[in-house]
């Protein structure tokens, strides 16, 4: 007995090599998946928007419209891909004022959204038993989204399902639906029905499948376009139990829910979903290419499943080496790691804990025991030391053949809650604990610990068997369901064409009587109509006689007005005419740009008529209001080039026509030569714009970031109509301009104008036109 002990131990190492890494492959990604699923609730607010946002709330009063300005920053503070702990702070104080204004001007509803964050902010700081006293003070409504954020917060902080932290998270889900089913609030029911199911997984639920299928219905039947959470987390249950094949339909079902409902916030999440299922077909490159994907996207938004961008270069690492690459992948983990160093010791200990994987694949056992034992000793003192954290220590010690180290590792998680763990790999754990207890000569607990083994591969085989044998099943009922329904369909229709056949004659006949009945009582109407008609309209010719005298002073004072319009647009088309002529002359081929190039010019003094006749100030133009609409045609001119930005600067000022038209010219002139010179090849650029007043001096400022001009148009006389018209608008307005090529292109022009009702200038800053 004891010399076959030991030569199954003689070769059993490589046996266990290839079970274990084969397990590891296929099921390391499901901690990825984290502890629990968030569910964006506001949907965040894109980082870009930060500086738009500012500005506003610098302009805001103290109303409602600014606590939804500091809602809208403490959520894309919250919000940000990576979370460190400074915006947290930066999000809390937002979220603070916002609570303290909506409590000043008694603002309910943003008061319950305020409070709301604040809870969040404080679970992720891990005060969740202080953010779970905010529950009380919350109505239904509110209470509903901070219990699902706050179970979600709970199952992270849990160690395993007989934590408190654990049991804590499925109460919450449990009273978020029990209030979403009072509130008759469908959508948030489904949403924390789904977080309820997602929780249940740990404890190996049976209907988890079941389940999901009625939500994912739920969803559909209320027309909820953001199925991408369900089935990303259905993904995970599959995943979890070993259902690859699962895996695939959920990950393209997500993709496609992001298509059509056009929210993005899950992408990097499915890109993860669908480097795991590459990963488990044996695609290992486009595993890896799917991962940085995931990373690319988790720079913009981060993670549903609080998956951090080190988890993902983990699992690249960890490909690398299943894939014999081992130096490249010890390689790959070093230079990430300058890059994203990790936001606390215990990513940085996942870290090293990889590494060590890479010197075991190395075969310097020195070096991989001394980062996997730091690794694992302060995640286990940290109480963040998982299953799969103990199983990766106990494998390193029956590789290396030190049956006696892997004892405490193998203990801990047969001690403990083994539910969760799939039964492939329990089936590996039970035959490293035979290995074990054979090299210790404990022979009898070496048999029982085999038993258990062969136990759980039959009953996963046997689990897959019936799996196979059910989606059988399921396929034939739902053929025979779909041919009973269209034999009911074809004798409905034929039902239906007798009742039709039938009703034809009668409608015909009651058609017939109705006609005639309503022809009569139509040239009764008429009559009756005509009489009532006469009396109608001698009374207000008796009215409006006496009305003409009366109203013939407004009509001479509105002939005035229109007879100053009237000229005005004579003038302006008098002008299109002469730009016209003056752009013929420089034609040669290239009629169609010179056609194009006038319907700007035309569009630049149209839009000014435009705002006089839409002002009841028919002599001056708001410039920032002109400018502002001038811009986006400009850009829908040119087929809106999203390589192009225009940022517009514009003082609240505004101008007489004879100023507004030469500038409009200009700026037309100026903003069209940097669309179709100053960025070639479709390169990336900006164009800025500025309209500043200062005293009685008004400046115009046109920049690019360009290729700059090919000559000085300060020293030269311009050859092309643009730069001439820009000199003789100039003239006109008695200003001076200038060009500069430093770094692209600059016109400066300066001008004095009569100013009509000047306010003061909007505060500095950009503005993204």
């Amino acid at each position: 007995m004891t010399g076959s002990i030991k030569r199954n131990k003689c070769n059993s190492v490589s046996y266990v090599q290839f079970v274990w890494r084969m397990l590891l492959f296929c099921l390391t990604a499901f901690p990825l998946a984290s502890h629990g699923q968030y569910y964006f609730m506001p949907r965040p607010v894109n980082e870009n928007k930060e500086p738009v946002l500012l500005a506003s709330l610098k302009k805001s009063k103290p109303d409602t419209q600014r606590v939804r300005l500091l809602l809208d920053l403490s959520n894309l503070y919250y919000n940000r891909p990576v979370h460190h702990h400074q915006y947290l702070d930066i999000a809390l104080s937002y979220a603070t004022k916002a609570k303290q204004l909506s409590t000043q001007i008694r603002d309910i509803p943003d008061w319950y959204k305020a409070q709301v964050r604040i809870a969040e902010i404080l679970a992720d700081a891990g005060k969740l038993e202080e953010a779970e006293r905010i529950l009380p003070q919350l109505n239904d409504s509110a209470k509903v989204d901070l219990s699902i954020a706050l179970s979600y917060r709970s199952c992270f902080m849990a160690a395993d399902i007989t934590d408190k932290y654990y049991k804590q998270a499925i109460l919450l889900a449990k009273d978020a639906i029990a209030i979403s089913i009072h509130l008759k609030n469908k959508e948030k029911e489904l949403t924390a029905r789904t977080l309820q199911v997602f929780l249940l997984i740990y404890d190996n639920y049976p209907r988890s499948e079941e389940v999901y299928r009625e939500i994912i219905k739920g969803y559909k039947a209320i027309h909820y376009p953001y199925l991408q959470y369900a089935y990303l987390s259905m993904f995970y249950y599959y995943q979890g139990k070993g259902f690859f094949d699962k895996c695939l339909l959920c990950a393209q079902d997500a993709l496609e829910s992001i298509a059509t409902s056009r929210d993005s916030s899950a992408l990097g999440d499915t890109y993860l979903a669908f480097a795991n299922v590459y990963r488990n077909n044996g695609q290992h490159q486009k595993s890896i290419d799917y991962y940085k994907l995931a990373i690319r996207q988790f720079k913009i938004q981060r993670s549903g499943f609080d998956v951090k961008i080190p988890d993902v270069i983990i699992a690249i690492s960890n490909t690398l080496r299943y894939m014999k690459k081992h130096q490249e992948a010890l390689d790959y983990i070093k230079s990430s790691m300058k890059e994203y160093p990790g936001e606390d010791d215990a990513e940085k200990a996942r870290y090293e804990q990889e590494i060590g994987g890479c010197y075991q694949e190395l075969n310097n056992n020195t070096l991989a025991e001394e980062h996997l034992l730091h690794s694992y000793n302060y995640l286990y003192k940290s109480n963040q030391a998982y299953s799969k954290d103990n199983r990766g220590m106990a494998q390193f010690y029956v590789e290396t053949k030190s049956y006696a180290k892997a004892r405490p590792y193998l203990d801990r998680i047969l001690k403990g809650h083994k539910g969760s763990i799939a039964a492939p790999v329990m089936a590996h754990i039970e035959y490293m604990a035979y290995l074990v207890d054979s090299a210790a000569g404990h022979y009898k607990a070496a048999m029982a610990h085999l038993i258990k083994n062969k136990k759980l591969d039959n009953s996963y085989l046997t689990e897959k068997r019936d799996r196979e044998i059910q989606d059988l099943n399921i396929k034939y009922e739902t053929a025979k369901k779909e041919k009973a329904i269209i034999l009911l369909n074809q004798q409905k229709k034929a039902a239906q064409d007798r009742l039709q056949r039938a009703n034809l004659f009668r409608n015909a006949s009651m058609v017939g009587l109705a006609l005639v009945l309503l022809i009569a009582g139509l040239l009764y109407r008429q009559a009756a109509f005509r009489k009532r008609n006469n009396k109608i309209i001698t009374a207000k010719n008796e009215l409006l006689q006496k009305l003409v005298q009366e109203k013939e002073w407004l009509l001479q004072e509105k002939e005035w007005l229109l007879k100053e319009v009237h000229h005005r647009v004579k003038n302006n088309l008098h002008t299109v005419i002469c730009l016209l002529e003056s752009q013929a002359a420089h034609l040669e081929n290239d009629a169609l740009k010179a056609i194009e190039n006038s319907q700007r010019r035309i569009y630049a003094m149209s839009l000014i008529h435009q705002k006089l006749y839409q002002s009841e100030d028919i002599k001056t133009i708001d410039m920032a209001v002109y400018l502002s609409e001038f811009f986006g045609y400009l850009k829908e001119s040119f087929g809106a080039l999203e390589n192009i930005r225009i940022f517009c600067d514009i003082d609240d000022l505004k101008l007489g026509v004879s100023e507004a038209i030469p500038l409009g010219l200009i700026i037309n002139e100026a903003v069209t030569n940097a669309f179709k010179y100053a960025f070639p090849f479709q390169a990336e650029g900006e164009i800025a714009v500025a309209l500043k007043r200062k005293g009685d001096e008004i400046r115009l400022t046109i920049e690019d970031n360009g290729v700059g001009m090919l000559y000085d148009p300060n020293n030269e006389e311009p050859s092309s109509l643009g730069l001439q018209l820009m000199k003789g608008l100039t003239q006109e307005i008695n200003g001076t301009i200038s060009f500069f090529k430093d770094q692209g292109t600059k016109i400066v022009i300066t001008f004095n104008a009569d100013l009509f009702d000047v306010v003061s200038p909007v505060p500095d800053g950009v503005q993204n036109a």
